[in-house]
């Protein structure tokens, strides 16, 4: 699996949640990259943060909708979970969120 690193804006609500018996933290939103030019199409795409650290960045920069960050991560190719669908989104899988200081001039 590659990584890459990416800079996102956040353009859905932030969403704190715990994941299974253990207890595993996880924070995902909605986000599509900068726009450098018109497109027709969607790049909206779902972004999924694991690990202590990183969320403990996210709730301590208290980020909200419009704000962008710096992430490292991978993309995947996702299908919905219902039996029939073939609706497909990307989703952003982060293994590092970079502070907002690094955007900064």
């Amino acid at each position: 699996m590659n990584s890459s690193i990416f800079m996102v804006e956040i353009v859905g609500d932030v969403r704190f949640t715990v994941v299974g018996d253990k207890e595993i933290s996880l924070v995902q939103f909605w986000a599509e990259f900068p726009k450098v030019r018109s497109f027709k199409g969607s790049n909206v795409f779902l972004v999924s943060v694991w690990g202590r650290k990183q969320i403990e960045l996210i709730k301590n920069q208290g980020f909200k909708i419009g704000d962008s960050l710096l992430v490292a991560g991978s993309l995947a190719l996702k299908t919905h979970a219902s039996v029939n669908s073939k609706n497909k989104y990307v989703e952003l899988s982060v293994s590092r969120v970079y502070s907002s200081s690094y955007l900064s001039p």
